[in-house]
């Protein structure tokens, strides 16, 4: 019963664009729509049951907002670097789009190949100034898309940073 209230409440806050809304009648989030989808995912992950019904409605609809935005910035991207030049880094919501990407087996589609391609590309050279969080998500990216030597080295730059003791166990410091 309360699964079913708290998937009537999400319908609810999901526009028709697909993304989600942090109160009714407020416009959509990005952040908010990609925190959503993240939650969605690992339930879906840690009960080890694939989403059915209205949430994987809302799932495919969210993404279909999410996929659209990131086209919008990834040409965004081109434009200013043809007038600036290349742009070094990637910012921490074009690494959670591809988090998401690989936390639920997001097929990309043909239009954003491009697009998932260039930020995809953006990840390892970001290893030395991402943060542990980062570095994480960035291993599991990598790792989903089949660059194993690359994601061993965000592997190997987080266990750099791990310290384990007796009396409080494995941390990062």
């Amino acid at each position: 019963y309360k699964n079913t209230q708290a998937l009537a409440k999400l319908k609810e806050l999901q526009l028709n664009s697909g993304a989600w809304t942090w109160y009714k009648g407020m416009s959509g989030s990005r952040y908010i729509t990609q925190f959503v989808l993240e939650t969605m995912g690992r339930l879906s992950k840690l009960t080890g049951n694939p989403l059915s019904g209205d949430a994987l409605n809302m799932q495919q609809s969210a993404f279909r907002y999410l996929h659209g935005e990131m086209l919008q910035k990834y040409k965004e991207i081109k434009n200013d670097e043809k007038k600036y030049g290349p742009t070094l880094g990637l910012d921490d919501e074009s690494l959670h789009y591809l988090y998401l990407c690989a936390l639920t087996g997001e097929k990309i589609p043909s239009v954003n190949k491009e697009a998932y391609n260039y930020f995809l590309g953006k990840v390892h050279p970001t290893l030395k100034n991402q943060t542990l969080m980062g570095k994480a998500l960035s291993t599991v990216v990598l790792a989903k898309a089949g660059r194993n030597a690359e994601a061993k080295d965000f592997l190997n730059s987080m266990k750099e940073y791990a310290a384990k003791t007796d009396e409080m166990g494995m941390f990062y410091s």
